[in-house]
Protein backbone atom coordinates (compact mmCIF):
# COMPACT_ATOMS: atom_id res chain seq x y z
CA UNK A 1 0.00 0.00 0.00
CA UNK A 2 1.42 3.29 -1.00
CA UNK A 3 1.61 6.30 1.24
CA UNK A 4 -0.96 8.14 -0.87
CA UNK A 5 -3.41 5.28 -0.57
CA UNK A 6 -2.73 5.02 3.17
CA UNK A 7 -3.38 8.78 3.57
CA UNK A 8 -6.57 8.54 1.54
CA UNK A 9 -7.68 5.49 3.50
CA UNK A 10 -6.90 7.31 6.77
CA UNK A 11 -8.81 10.41 5.61
CA UNK A 12 -11.79 8.26 4.64
CA UNK A 13 -11.78 6.54 8.03
CA UNK A 14 -11.54 9.91 9.80
CA UNK A 15 -14.40 11.26 7.70
CA UNK A 16 -16.46 8.14 8.42
CA UNK A 17 -15.71 8.43 12.16
CA UNK A 18 -16.61 12.12 12.05
CA UNK A 19 -19.91 11.34 10.30
CA UNK A 20 -20.70 8.62 12.88
CA UNK A 21 -19.94 11.03 15.71
CA UNK A 22 -22.19 13.65 14.08
CA UNK A 23 -25.04 11.10 13.73
CA UNK A 24 -24.55 10.00 17.35
CA UNK A 25 -24.65 13.62 18.46
CA UNK A 26 -27.84 14.26 16.47
CA UNK A 27 -29.46 11.08 17.86
CA UNK A 28 -28.48 12.08 21.40
CA UNK A 29 -29.89 15.58 20.90
CA UNK A 30 -33.10 14.16 19.44
CA UNK A 31 -33.41 11.73 22.36
CA UNK A 32 -32.81 14.53 24.86
CA UNK A 33 -35.37 16.75 23.14
CA UNK A 34 -37.88 13.90 23.04
CA UNK A 35 -37.36 13.20 26.76
CA UNK A 36 -37.65 16.90 27.50
CA UNK A 37 -40.95 17.06 25.61
CA UNK A 38 -42.23 14.01 27.50
CA UNK A 39 -41.16 15.61 30.78
CA UNK A 40 -42.90 18.86 29.85
CA UNK A 41 -46.07 16.95 28.97
CA UNK A 42 -45.98 15.08 32.29
CA UNK A 43 -45.41 18.30 34.21
CA UNK A 44 -48.21 20.02 32.29
CA UNK A 45 -50.51 17.07 33.03
CA UNK A 46 -49.67 17.20 36.72
CA UNK A 47 -50.17 20.95 36.80
CA UNK A 48 -53.57 20.57 35.15
CA UNK A 49 -54.47 17.85 37.65
CA UNK A 50 -53.43 20.07 40.54
CA UNK A 51 -55.32 23.00 39.04
CA UNK A 52 -58.46 20.89 38.64
CA UNK A 53 -58.19 19.62 42.23
CA UNK A 54 -57.67 23.18 43.43
CA UNK A 55 -60.75 24.34 41.52
CA UNK A 56 -62.72 21.48 43.05
CA UNK A 57 -61.51 22.38 46.53
CA UNK A 58 -62.45 26.04 45.98
CA UNK A 59 -65.88 25.00 44.71
CA UNK A 60 -66.46 22.81 47.78
CA UNK A 61 -65.29 25.62 50.06
CA UNK A 62 -67.76 27.99 48.39
CA UNK A 63 -70.50 25.39 48.81
CA UNK A 64 -69.62 25.02 52.50
CA UNK A 65 -69.67 28.79 52.98
CA UNK A 66 -72.94 29.04 51.06
CA UNK A 67 -74.43 26.23 53.18
CA UNK A 68 -73.33 28.00 56.37
CA UNK A 69 -74.90 31.20 55.06
CA UNK A 70 -78.12 29.37 54.22
CA UNK A 71 -78.19 27.76 57.67
CA UNK A 72 -77.65 31.15 59.32
CA UNK A 73 -80.42 32.67 57.21
CA UNK A 74 -82.75 29.83 58.19
CA UNK A 75 -81.83 30.35 61.84
CA UNK A 76 -82.42 34.10 61.57
CA UNK A 77 -85.81 33.48 59.93
CA UNK A 78 -86.70 31.05 62.72
CA UNK A 79 -85.65 33.56 65.36
CA UNK A 80 -87.67 36.29 63.63
CA UNK A 81 -90.72 34.01 63.62
CA UNK A 82 -90.18 33.24 67.33
CA UNK A 83 -89.76 36.93 68.06
CA UNK A 84 -92.96 37.73 66.17
CA UNK A 85 -94.79 35.01 68.11
CA UNK A 86 -93.47 36.37 71.39
CA UNK A 87 -94.57 39.89 70.40
CA UNK A 88 -98.07 38.62 69.67
CA UNK A 89 -98.15 36.76 73.00
CA UNK A 90 -96.89 39.88 74.75
CA UNK A 91 -99.52 42.12 73.15
CA UNK A 92 -102.25 39.56 74.03
CA UNK A 93 -100.93 39.36 77.61
CA UNK A 94 -100.87 43.15 77.88
CA UNK A 95 -104.40 43.37 76.52
CA UNK A 96 -105.55 40.68 78.98
CA UNK A 97 -103.70 42.41 81.80
CA UNK A 98 -105.28 45.76 80.93
CA UNK A 99 -108.69 44.13 80.69
CA UNK A 100 -108.20 42.32 84.02
CA UNK A 101 -106.95 45.51 85.60
CA UNK A 102 -109.94 47.41 84.28
CA UNK A 103 -112.31 44.67 85.51
CA UNK A 104 -110.58 44.65 88.90
CA UNK A 105 -110.92 48.42 89.17
CA UNK A 106 -114.56 48.21 88.18
CA UNK A 107 -115.06 45.53 90.84
CA UNK A 108 -113.34 47.64 93.48
CA UNK A 109 -115.38 50.66 92.47
CA UNK A 110 -118.60 48.66 92.63
CA UNK A 111 -117.78 47.40 96.13
CA UNK A 112 -117.37 50.93 97.42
Amino acid sequence: MSVVQWKQNFKDKLKQEKNELQRDKERTEATIMHRLELFKERVAGRMMGLYERLQLAVAFQKLRENRKQVLWLQRVKGLKAQCEGLREENSIAQANSASASHDFSQGQFAQR
